[in-house]
């Protein structure tokens, strides 16, 4: 036994050596293989960036201006792309955001041409120049789209550090499709140095146009921050054909809009259906309404908002849209031609607060009857009174006020209009010309007191079935389930007193207007949380549904924190909230609109010496561009607990938001 073992480990041990020297061989010829294979990845990129250098350009601008969009402008060179020999190039319109005074571009082989900007694509955020050569010039050529997909190598090209020599980095296609159906995704390092190069292939075919992009912005510099970042934007060849030859005709592109805000709780999930149509807008005129949901755009099918945003981001303005909605049981065709801009509505402003009938128990009479006319305003300036009855418009008799309201509402400030006014069995002509909304509040609007009930003032509360967060509520003295009151939901400032404490400033106020006012506490003492906008908003739902409210007299406000929840509460609840109140409170989320079907008037209060006074004034600024019903309330003290004066001024702007 002993014997065979002796005999065995010579034969172990040669087996082993032979063994080890086939390994070793083996990673030998995988090491080989792995430099070979390095090497020839090496060699095609060489080969891919040699092939479409020639047509890949320095570009260096003159002047302009030194910030785009807050942003400090680059004034280094960039790059662009030869497309055609006769002397078109694209870039990145990041490189001339800035309005430069002068564009040169520096050839492959040193030579300095004035290039001319022909027109830019405002969506795709690429520029069309224009060079004349003495001779033609070397063009990329173009992958074929069907053979592009993701995973396969690309390369970034630019030439902005070296005009002899590329800059490149590579990567792979990472997407199609991306910002809704625009560009092509890289995770090639993408910065604003290469910003309007090639993104070629192995073949050194161009697969698209390195831009800045980003899904949530269509601003100039939106995207830029991304850069280096693995997550670069290519505009697809397939798309510069026609971008082009739209381009080349010296009009800029701009993005499409219809006009329509989608009730959508996810817009990758959510189906396409209309929450808001905007007043002068396409979808106004194509015939869209709410509640309509969307089933094609541009003859292909859409079934979630995405589909649609990424149809609608395939066309310009000016574009005319075939758009196809389910209504009622049936299929609605229309048209609608795409605009750049939506003009903000308006409100047109008489001046005059009408009778609420139905709180004062009186019979329906013809026309609207006055309650009263503001100082100052169209309807007084024209001699209209207190007490008299407007039976007609242009000649076109209104039944009641919300007749008149809607008669009003389609015009604009500007138009002098006809009114027909009855009083003890006469009637008389006066012609007023309408106004904007004035930014003042009211002082000394008397009280619409209604015939009320008993019932002193009480203090309730409502719960939700599925938030943590209890709402103290106000029922003002004498409310009764038959007779609408005001409502407003306040969201007080994060660490302040909520619950039935929160109520106490506004007791008096609700009492003397009639107003109705819910106080949430949030589920955090120190801050309010995002998600607690949609707990905010089944409130309102709620209140809605449990008391008797007059829809037109419905606002929803806060402090600090609390009045930017508020406003994005106003944004999501377009359809019901009429009024929006922020005391030292912040905007956010997207800008909300006026509309005359639901009009919306917002009244803003500022500490003159907060700590964020100067961002409320800009934001006062971008309300007023959008035109909104607006007014203003000076504090003079420091950010604090909201004054009974306050509470007060603000119930009486409440109690006048069904002015006409």
């Amino acid at each position: 036994m002993a014997e065979r073992a002796r005999m065995a480990n010579p034969r172990r041990a040669v087996a082993t050596k032979i063994l080890a020297a086939i390994m070793a061989v083996a990673a030998a010829t995988a090491a080989a293989r792995a430099a070979d294979l390095e090497t020839l990845e090496e060699e095609a990129f060489r080969a891919a960036v040699d092939k479409v250098a020639p047509a890949v350009v320095q570009i260096e601008t003159v002047g302009g201006q030194e910030q785009v969009a807050g942003m400090l402008a680059g004034s280094g060179p960039t790059t662009g792309v030869v497309i055609e020999p006769a002397g078109y190039l694209i870039s990145s319109s990041f490189n001339l955001a800035h309005d430069p005074a002068a564009i040169i571009v520096r050839l492959a082989d040193g030579r300095r041409l004035a290039a001319t900007l022909v027109a830019a694509d405002e969506s795709r955020k690429v520029s069309l120049l224009k060079v004349d050569p003495e001779e033609p010039l070397a063009a990329a050529e173009f992958a074929d789209p069907a053979e592009i997909r993701v995973g396969q190598w690309a390369i970034a090209v630019g030439r902005a550090f070296d005009h002899q020599r590329p800059n490149i980095a590579v990567g792979i296609v990472s997407g199609l499709d991306r910002v809704w159906g625009k560009a092509m995704q890289t995770d090639a390092a993408v910065s604003p140095n290469n910003y309007g190069g090639p993104l070629v292939d192995l073949h050194g075919r161009v697969l698209g146009i390195l831009v800045p992009m980003s899904p949530a912005s269509d601003e100039e510099t939106a995207g830029v921050e991304w850069y280096d970042s693995g997550i670069g934007f290519a505009v697809p060849g397939g798309a510069l054909r026609t971008i082009v030859r739209r381009l080349k005709q010296g009009a800029n592109l701009k993005p499409g809009l219809l006009g329509v805000t989608l009730d959508s709780a996810s817009v990758m999930t959510s189906a396409p259906r209309v929450a808001q149509v905007h007043a002068n807008s396409p979808a106004e005129e194509a015939g869209l309404r709410r509640g309509d949901r969307i089933v094609r755009i541009a003859g292909r099918a859409v079934q979630r908002s995405a589909e649609m945003r990424r149809e609608l981001a395939q066309h310009y303005a000016g574009d005319q849209v075939s758009i196809a909605v389910e209504r009622g049981g049936e299929t609605i065709e229309m048209e609608a031609a795409l605009v750049a801009r939506l003009e903000p509505y308006e409100c047109p402003v008489l001046g005059i607060l009408p009778e609420r009938q139905a709180a004062a128990g009186k019979p329906a009479a013809d026309g609207a009857p006055v309650r009263f006319v503001f100082p100052g305003s169209p309807a007084d300036k024209a001699g209209l009174a207190e007490g008299e009855r407007i039976v007609a418009v242009d000649g076109e008799p209104v039944a009641d006020a919300a007749a008149l309201r809607a008669r009003i509402a389609r015009r604009k400030p500007g138009e002098a209009i006809s009114l027909l006014v009855a009083s003890n069995g006469q009637q008389r002509t006066v012609n007023p010309t309408l106004e904007p909304s004035a930014e003042s509040i009211p002082a000394a609007v008397p009280a619409a007191l209604a015939e009320r009930g008993e019932n002193p003032g009480e203090t309730t509360s409502l719960t939700l079935p599925d938030w943590p967060n209890r709402a103290a509520v106000y029922l003002p003295k004498g409310y009764r389930a038959n007779a609408a009151a005001g409502l407003l939901l306040w969201l007080v400032a994060p660490g302040s007193p909520a619950g039935a404490s929160a109520l106490e400033p506004w007791k008096s106020p609700a009492d003397e207007r009639g107003l109705i006012v819910v106080v949430p506490e949030p589920a955090s003492p120190e801050r309010w949380l995002g998600r607690e906008a949609e707990m905010a908003e089944a409130l309102l739902r709620l209140a809605m549904q449990r008391f008797s409210i007059d829809p037109l007299r419905v606002a929803v406000g806060g402090q600090e924190a609390g009045g930017t929840l508020a406003y994005l509460v106003a944004g999501r609840r377009r359809e019901a909230v009429r009024g929006l109140v922020l005391v030292d409170g912040l905007l956010a989320g997207p800008p909300v609109r006026d509309d005359p079907r639901s009009r919306l008037s917002i009244l803003i209060a500022v500490s003159n010496n907060g700590p964020h006074a100067g961002q409320i004034e800009r934001s006062l600024a971008a309300l007023r561009q959008l035109k909104l019903p607006l007014a203003v309330l000076p504090r003079d003290a420091a950010p604090g607990a909201l004054e009974e004066s306050e509470a007060a001024a603000i119930a009486g702007w409440i109690d006048c938001l069904d002015r006409i």
